[in-house]
């Protein structure tokens, strides 16, 4: 961006908003939620429940955790969240929720900055949930109008008997490619999720497909014209054609009513199952997954250093993923494929996934964790089955500084 762009009068009204909106909140950080369950019908709002008599009766003190809280951790929010996103897929749930307000009392131990990991409160709440509560600070620049959406559609396989190595790389492969497209039009990439439902079919009346391998993707490009839009789809297009991917544009007319898709590229299931063979990975299957939640403020690109540094590893794989900014807070969850599990099974595993965590921490203290480029090369040699666990140090410092 040159600098004449940058002292655009739409630059400098978002200067101004940010400005304005950080004068008016009087704390500048957002408290969060995690939590990774197993899915089942009602805990969102069992959830709801217990946070609406908690408003009504709310039970001052400390709080302990059943397994895992510490005997003076402050308690859960009482508030019910401002912003919240749920999510299911493979048998794993994900509830995130974001909160205003002063730092919970475990919390202000240690002072928050730019240059710190972010202190957790770590409860295991129950055999099948964990509850992961932080602070960070959000990112006020992060400006973007919701009207002006580029938002598409990439099926990998319409129906699936079975999750494959290949369909896990392909939803990996497919994260990395159009997260780094937004950050390479410094456009902030909204909302990233699959497994998604299929657009529906104009000739034929009938439910579209609920649960498909395909990545449904929304990036704001303010301002963008037309020849930027049909670059930007043009690009995917290509991408898609070669790996014979369907390609599907949602319908950004004015008067038009959201819901409507275009097919751009159209599904050529021989293409895919001859790329699948290339690959070598069609008749592998995961073993498990790793639900992984980072949190940080949302930046253009943060998504891209990520799966920038994850692809270093060829064998990765991504069974699900929800990305979103809540409060100016990115959250980007993923289900990391398990390749390969230790001879004592997955409790060897857990064992030794936790003593890897460990290992990395910057200090002793229950509920600290490190940064991103801290932990992942501890914990993703395990998950893949590769030994090497170093990839580039360019990699890693972009993941530093974005994330």
């Amino acid at each position: 961006m040159s600098d004449e762009e940058d002292a655009s009068p739409a630059a400098l009204a978002d200067l101004a908003r940010a400005g304005f909106l950080m004068a008016r909140q009087s704390l500048m950080q957002v408290n969060f939620e995690v939590h990774h369950v197993r899915d089942r019908a009602g805990y969102l709002r069992e959830l709801f429940d217990r946070r609406a008599v908690a408003e009504r009766a709310p039970t001052p003190g400390a709080d302990r955790g059943r397994n895992g809280g510490t005997a003076d951790a402050a308690p859960p929010p009482a508030e019910r969240p401002r912003e919240t996103l749920s999510s299911a897929a493979n048998g794993v749930g994900l509830v995130i929720g974001t909160y205003a307000g002063a730092l919970p009392r475990d919390m202000q131990r240690r002072r928050q900055g730019s240059d710190l990991p972010v202190a957790l409160r770590v409860d295991h709440v129950s055999p099948d949930a964990w509850v992961f509560q932080g602070t960070a600070w959000p990112n006020p620049t992060f400006i973007y109008e919701t009207g002006q959406k580029f938002e598409g559609l990439i099926l990998v396989e319409e129906r699936t008997a079975r999750w494959s190595s290949f369909q896990s790389r392909a939803i990996a492969e497919l994260t990395a490619v159009i997260s780094r497209i937004a950050a390479e039009h410094k456009a902030p990439l909204l909302s990233l999720h699959a497994p998604v439902q299929m657009p529906a079919r104009a000739e034929a009346r009938e439910w579209p497909v609920p649960s498909v391998v395909a990545v449904r993707f929304s990036i704001a490009l303010r301002g963008a014209d037309a020849a930027r839009r049909l670059a930007l789809a043009e690009t995917l297009a290509e991408f898609a054609g070669t790996r014979g991917y369907g390609f599907w544009l949602a319908d950004t007319r004015a008067g038009h009513r959201q819901g409507n898709w275009y097919l751009v590229r159209p599904y050529d299931r021989s293409k895919v199952e001859q790329y699948a063979d290339w690959t070598g990975c069609a008749d592998l299957e995961p073993r498990y997954c790793l639900p992984v939640t980072f949190v940080g403020p949302a930046r253009v690109g943060a998504t891209s250093a990520i799966m920038a540094y994850l692809r270093e590893f060829p064998e990765l794989g991504v069974l699900a993923c929800s990305i979103i900014s809540l409060d100016d807070l990115a959250f980007v969850h993923l289900q990391l494929a398990v390749n390969r599990l230790p001879a004592g099974g997955i409790d060897e595993f857990e064992v030794e996934l936790l003593r890897r965590i460990r290992s990395a921490h910057v200090d002793t203290a229950q509920g600290r964790t490190s940064s991103p480029q801290e932990l992942l090369p501890e914990i993703l040699p395990l998950v893949t089955g590769n030994g090497n666990g170093r990839p580039g140090v360019e990699k890693l410092a972009r993941l530093t500084v974005r994330m």
